[in-house]
């Protein structure tokens, strides 16, 4: 038999503590939500949620006008340093069959050369003379480390 958890109230659900921290304005999934639903059954109070008195953290929602317009080409975190003084930037390039594409930059400000890593493989780490190690799991899913050359 399986048990239902119900995120976000309903009844029967703890009345707020005193001194609780009241929900964000405009957080009316969920806690507030739910919680104003259980009062009308008969439990729960306003943001009471469900077991344990969890509730939904409010949403921070981005205004549109702050948006780009476009897909940024580098993703967060995608610049690594090689032990041969070169950078390596992964594009934000839609997933696909492939893997990730890395464009590796000399200190000149110069692209040297556009890497494609193998589908289901990310860099590790890197070593002297182009050695890059790359992580991955095998079909046991243990995770593994494979050693080669990008040049």
């Amino acid at each position: 038999e399986r048990a239902m958890v119900m995120l976000g109230g309903g009844g029967g659900g703890a009345p707020p503590q005193r001194g609780a921290a009241a929900p964000a304005q405009g957080a009316v999934a969920g806690g507030q939500a739910g919680g104003q639903a259980g009062g009308q059954r008969g439990g729960g109070g306003p943001g009471g949620g469900g077991p344990g008195g969890f509730q939904i953290p409010a949403v921070n929602l981005i205004p549109a006008a702050d948006l780009p317009d476009y897909r940024p080409p580098f993703a967060q975190q995608s610049a690594l340093g090689d032990m041969d003084g070169l950078l390596w930037v992964r594009t934000s390039a839609a997933p696909g069959t492939e893997g990730p594409i890395y464009y590796v930059i000399n200190t000149q400000n110069e692209v040297v050369d556009r890497v494609q890593i193998p589908q289901g493989r990310q860099i590790a780490g890197f070593g002297k003379g182009g050695i890059v190690y790359l992580g991955f799991r095998d079909t046991e899913g243990k995770a593994r480390i494979e050693i080669t050359r990008w040049k």
